[in-house]
């Protein structure tokens, strides 16, 4: 559970960021307008993103490390096991949702949506199934037993300087 827990919280940290730079950014568009047309097909989404996106992204990349014993747990177990149960819904929501509106995409005119062909891949076959997979391994984790969590004594577990504690002698 420690792989999949890391990698999952590598990818909600690189979601959080790439939406924390589009907070100020089009990037990698031009225009917000081009950004939003990429990503969304109504109007009236076709803003700047989420202050909660980016929030969820990077408070979800703790709560999934937590699970997974990756990190210290602050507070009581529960809120961490149902914190990833939950993160996993709206991932997995979302990126159902979006494939059953790229389906649907699919079979209108895209002049008629105002989403280019370009956009319309970048759509389902990256933005998607970004979605979709962080959920699935959110799940993973979320299914998988409380792990155990690291020793206070020093991050990662080990002991300092690097040796063994002697038992009832001195030096």
């Amino acid at each position: 559970m420690a792989t999949t827990g890391r990698v999952t919280s590598i990818g909600l940290t690189a979601l959080a960021l790439l939406h924390t730079i589009w907070l100020v950014a089009p990037w990698p568009m031009s225009t917000w307008e081009a950004w939003g047309s990429a990503l969304f097909t109504e109007p009236e989404l076709r803003a700047t993103p989420s202050v909660i996106v980016t929030l969820v992204s990077a408070v979800g990349a703790y709560v999934v490390a937590a699970r997974a014993g990756l990190v210290r747990q602050i507070g009581p177990s529960g809120v961490y096991h149902i914190g990833t149960w939950l993160l996993a819904a709206v991932l997995l929501a979302r990126g159902v949702e979006g494939m059953t509106e790229a389906r649907l995409l699919a079979e209108a005119d895209h002049a008629t949506l105002n989403i280019s062909p370009d956009n319309f891949s970048f759509y389902l076959l990256l933005y998607l199934p970004s979605f979709l997979l962080l959920g699935v391994l959110s799940l993973v984790v979320a299914a998988s037993g409380p792990a155990k969590p690291p020793p206070r004594n020093t991050p990662g577990g080990r002991r300092a300087g690097g040796h063994r504690r002697l038992r009832g002698r001195t030096r």
